[in-house]
C-alpha cells in the first residue's frame, strides 16, 4: 500500500481503497499515509505517502530478512 501511494495514491472511495481496507487501516493508524494534501493545507480525496510511510518504504528490505 505504501509503494502506491507513493507512485499513484489510490482515491479513497476506490475500488481498490475498499478492497485493501485493513491493509489500509493499519498504514494510516502506523501513520504512513495520510488524506491531509502534500501541500500540508488542506485534505485530499486520495491517499498520500508520509515522511514515516517514506522511512518504513525505504527500509521495508530490513524488515523483510529472518
Amino acid at each position: 500500500m505504501v509503494d502506491r501511494a507513493w507512485y499513484e495514491p489510490p482515491s479513497i472511495s476506490s475500488n481498490y481503497s475498499r478492497e485493501r481496507a485493513p491493509f489500509i487501516a493499519v498504514a494510516a493508524s502506523l501513520g504512513w499515509i495520510t488524506v491531509i494534501a502534500p501541500d500540508g493545507q488542506s485534505l485530499s480525496r486520495s491517499w498520500h505517502i508520509t515522511l514515516e510511510g517514506i522511512a518504513a518504504y525505504r527500509n521495508r528490505n530490513l524488515m523483510e530478512k529472518p
